[in-house]
């Protein structure tokens, strides 16, 4: 893993201290992730894929696989751990399902989405012109009834699905950490570019069997492996 956001020494791949962190988030290396048995397990789940495709429109493509901890460092929100309202344009299309691995109550930094922003007109002008800069509470306020602003606290186990064109983020952390898992599943591989990860040894008995159906969907992560 490695901590990000303005750790008190140089940031390095180091182990996450739950009782001690010495940052606001901690990602795990991309390409551990997706070699984990479990996380393939859900990267070939036929309703997740299914409902991606229905969203898309097509053959949905395996596009970025990460996790992360978000931690009680600092209880200010901090832009580079993605907590203050920003939207994504990094495909054409997309569709990301985080999923909570830990407990998420109000004071471990649930995630947030403002209702409707995803729509086409959902994001007033005057924000989209800032471009890809973070947004405030405050200035969401401005624009946004509070009650559009939707606010995720829910136990391990649950799955958000969501088009982060919209204006989304997590919040500060006030106590104990949050676990997240992202599948995000594209209509394309145009746009952004990504540390590129492959699977490893052996797959698990349920993605090896959906690699070999449809093999395009996870042409992101399948180069240079055998065609068995």
């Amino acid at each position: 893993m490695t901590g990000q956001g303005k750790p008190p020494e140089d940031p390095v791949f180091r182990k996450y201290n739950r009782t001690n962190p010495a940052a606001v988030r901690y990602d795990f290396e991309p390409e551990v992730v997706i070699n984990n048995p479990d996380v393939q397990s859900l990267m070939a789940d036929a309703s997740i894929l299914s409902v991606a495709q229905n969203y898309l429109g097509s053959l949905p493509i395996a596009d970025v696989t990460s996790m992360w901890w978000h931690t009680a460092y600092s209880d200010q929100p901090d832009e580079d751990a993605a907590q203050l309202f920003h939207f994504d344009m990094d495909r054409i299309r997309w569709l990301k399902i985080f999923i909570y691995l830990t407990d998420v109550k109000s004071e471990n930094g649930p995630h947030c989405f403002i209702e409707g922003s995803h729509r086409t007109g959902g994001i007033p002008s005057t924000l989209l012109s800032k471009g890809y800069a973070r947004i405030s509470d405050e200035e969401a306020l401005q624009h946004y009834p509070a009650e559009k602003i939707l606010e995720f606290r829910a136990p391990a186990g649950t799955i958000i699905l969501e088009d982060t064109r919209g204006l989304h983020k997590g919040m500060v952390v006030r106590s104990g950490d949050r676990l997240m898992l992202q599948l995000q599943f594209s209509n394309s591989l145009f746009g952004a570019t990504y540390p590129r990860s492959r699977f490893q040894g052996p797959l698990s008995a349920d993605l090896a069997q959906r690699v070999r159906d449809h093999r395009s969907i996870y042409t992101n992560y399948t180069s240079g492996m055998s065609q068995r």
